[in-house]
């Protein structure tokens, strides 16, 4: 019996064995057969591509990379994304030459229709780390017939005496004013940030009360009208700076980028750095403007104060 018993477990270890060398066999068969009829696919779909020509049976990419994307634009020069949609056809020089025509025709209305608002301010900057011996001036032009509410809240801050706290002479008592702030934020590639007259954060800002939504206790006015393009590949333009629609108070920018679409339809500009006379490239204001574009800054807030130690109409 012990030696049927070891025959019978011999041959029982032998017969698994054998099945499982079967069942690997058959594994690895139909693999293979498998394999070849994904190849066989493989090259019917190449023969049929190879006759017909514009058959296509299988992806081969994104849109960038079958020429209709904004990758195979980019590559052949023609901008990124922000540049291909709405503002494709702004990076041409006729259109930013037309731009600039119209920018101009809108400042021409302060002498075509006349206006009592002052249409032209300056405001003098200074700062000692810059070595400057005495302060620079930025002279602004205004579109006051345009722009007449915009330009006004702007003209009553630039006569405020913040430094001696003096009550303009209305019914509201405001004494605050550009004279005295500091330049808050410069981003190189799109403006400088300025006119808080609250705080030096550039977080805060009151317009006019003469100019306020709900007077006198309102602290800022609604969007008068985005005439002027930020676009025209001439910087210098002067815009509101907001905190939504509609919330226009004392805060403002100066472009130094002359393609800033982005801004328009959502910053209302009403101004610009007065242009040069002549044959001169550039004007002083733009100049002293560069100069201050230099400035080391942290994540935008120059290293340095800058302050506003004069502004005003100019007579």
């Amino acid at each position: 019996f012990e030696r049927i018993a070891a025959t019978m477990m011999c041959v029982r270890s032998r017969t698994i064995a054998f099945s499982r060398t079967l069942l690997t066999s058959s594994k690895v068969s139909s693999r293979n057969s498998q394999t070849t009829a994904v190849i066989q696919i493989i090259d019917q779909t190449n023969t049929h591509t190879t006759n017909n020509s514009t058959a296509r049976s299988m992806a081969t990419g994104t849109r960038g990379s079958r020429g209709h994307g904004w990758l195979t634009n980019y590559r052949a020069g023609k901008g990124g994304r922000h540049l291909q949609g709405k503002y494709f056809e702004k990076r041409y020089d006729d259109s930013l030459q037309r731009i600039a025509e119209l920018n101009d025709h809108v400042f021409a209305l302060n002498k075509t229709l006349g206006t009592d608002l002052p249409t032209e301010v300056y405001f003098e900057f200074w700062s000692e780390p810059l070595g400057w011996k005495e302060p620079k001036r930025v002279v602004i032009e205004l579109a006051s017939a345009a722009l007449p509410k915009t330009c006004l809240n702007f003209v009553k801050l630039c006569g405020m005496k913040q430094e001696t706290r003096e009550h303009d002479e209305n019914e509201y008592g405001f004494d605050l004013g550009y004279k005295s702030t500091l330049v808050h934020k410069i981003e190189k590639n799109v403006g400088i940030m300025m006119g808080d007259v609250h705080f030096t954060h550039g977080k805060s800002g009151s317009c006019h009360p003469s100019v306020a939504t709900h007077p006198p206790h309102g602290y800022n006015f609604k969007d008068e009208g985005f005439i002027l393009s930020h676009g025209s590949g001439i910087p210098g333009i002067v815009t509101m700076s907001n905190s939504g629609v509609d919330r226009n108070d004392s805060r403002f920018m100066i472009t130094t980028n002359g393609l800033a679409n982005q801004l328009d339809g959502y910053h209302v500009a009403f101004g610009r750095v007065k242009p040069p006379v002549g044959n001169e490239m550039d004007s002083e204001g733009m100049v002293v403007l560069n100069e201050l574009c230099g400035v080391f800054t942290k994540r935008g807030v120059p290293a340095i104060d800058i302050t506003v130690v004069d502004c005003g109409i100019v007579k």
